[in-house]
């Protein structure tokens, strides 16, 4: 939720623990796929940080070089994640609807 959520702005990403435990078999695939494509797209753009932290503050503070590209980067990777994460919701719940029928 929202605690979570602020978290993760400052790259603390353990808020999403209680997401991924309650649903793993959605949320962890949405995960990895997200931070793929936010990886490949930071690698490609030849993002570097000089801190052993990330996240968008990270970026905002001026620890990385390209913060800008970087902040793009992160926003893909988290709307991967999430219509991922949506899309496989869906899937499962209705394998489970039809499995019910």
């Amino acid at each position: 939720g929202k605690a979570s959520g602020a978290m993760g702005l400052v790259g603390i990403s353990e808020g999403a623990i209680p997401f991924a435990a309650q649903d793993p078999m959605s949320v962890i695939p949405a995960n990895v796929l997200g931070s793929m494509v936010a990886a490949g797209m930071a690698f490609s753009f030849g993002i570097t940080n000089s801190v052993a932290h990330g996240g968008p503050v990270v970026a905002l503070l001026g620890a990385m070089n390209f913060p800008l590209l970087a902040l793009l980067s992160m926003a893909v990777g988290a709307s991967v994640t999430a219509v991922t994460c949506v899309t496989l919701k869906k899937i499962r719940k209705a394998k489970q609807i039809a499995a019910i029928a």
